[in-house]
């Protein structure tokens, strides 16, 4: 049975992940923050949780501890205020710089480093072109979409230097079924006319 971390087990598209995981026979091991409220359900589910922040070096080496894949997709998602980047970067830059440090003791031993990156990295609402590929010029606009475009580099840096074996997948508008009926979601403004007119 292969053991596969999953950091964010406990957000929408990691709990998600990890109930498929764990059907196609995976132990999943998840990196979950200590208040996190979906805690408890990752660990009903099967998790193994390791409650802790990336931030802490020492939660990543015990969260890559034991595994054969890793699947990064906790990060922190602000908008709007440059007061969100200092979180921003500690988050998502040193967060994956230290999960990538950690792997290093299990150099050889990873099968996939998986990156959960953005489409804030070209982005897709300013595209230059459609539909975009991987070819598209990648020039953010938002601090968060910079962090994700640094994590890919820090992935591609630990793949020349160390031969991390790694993979990078950029979402776009993850939603899950529920949140497209609540105006009040985040994404409210894209599917509701009511929101975007600001009634």
């Amino acid at each position: 049975m292969s053991t596969i971390l999953v950091t964010g087990a406990a957000g929408r598209i990691g709990r998600n992940l990890a109930a498929a995981l764990i059907a196609d026979g995976a132990h999943v091991k998840g990196v979950v923050l200590p208040d996190d409220p979906g805690i408890e359900r990752a660990r009903a589910m099967g998790v193994e949780c390791v409650t802790g922040n990336l931030r802490d070096p020492e939660v990543c080496v015990e969260a890559v501890s034991g595994v054969d894949a890793v699947v990064h997709l906790g990060a922190m998602l602000l908008f709007g205020s440059d007061d969100h980047n200092p979180t921003l970067f500690e988050d998502n830059l040193r967060g994956t710089f230290n999960l990538l440090q950690a792997t290093l003791v299990r150099k050889g031993e990873l099968s996939r480093f998986v990156f959960a990156s953005s489409d804030e990295v070209y982005p897709s609402l300013f595209a230059k072109y459609a539909p975009i590929d991987e070819a598209h010029p990648k020039e953010p606009y938002s601090f968060y979409g910079l962090t994700k475009l640094a994590g890919e580099e820090f992935l591609r840096f630990f793949h020349r230097a160390h031969g991390l074996p790694i993979a990078t997948a950029r979402f776009a508008l993850t939603i899950e079924p529920w949140e497209v009926l609540d105006p009040n979601r985040p994404l409210g403004n894209f599917l509701h006319a009511r929101s975007m007119l600001g009634v």
